[in-house]
């Protein structure tokens, strides 16, 4: 049997070029002066501890929002079905998606 690996010595691998997770979306009410909801987008990769810094990325409304899914590889008919459970729901998940670390940062959903 052979030693254990020291903690200090162990390195974490990078993580890869592309990640699978989900797509969580929060649609938020109108309140005050708004005429339409607003919506937070969340990635959460599968693979929890893989990323740090994750952060939301908030869109002004469904438009934006249906814009933004396309942008980062969303399907036509996942957008849809998103967006007929948010007319319903206050929130949905999208599952399976898989997104670059360049296309999380450059889309504002990690720091």
């Amino acid at each position: 049997m052979t030693p254990a690996t020291p903690k200090s010595a162990r390195a974490f691998p990078e993580p890869p070029g592309k990640i699978e997770g989900l797509i969580q979306v929060i649609r938020f009410e109108p309140q005050g002066h708004q005429v339409h909801s607003t919506y937070a987008v969340t990635f959460t990769p599968y693979m929890l501890g893989s990323l740090r810094s994750l952060r939301s990325r908030y869109l002004p409304d469904e438009t934006a929002l249906s814009a933004f899914l396309q942008q980062i590889g969303v399907g036509p008919e996942r957008i849809r079905r998103a967006l007929d459970n948010l007319r319903g729901e206050d929130k949905t998940t999208i599952p399976d998606v898989t997104i670059s670390i360049q296309e999380l940062k450059g889309n504002g959903l990690l720091y």
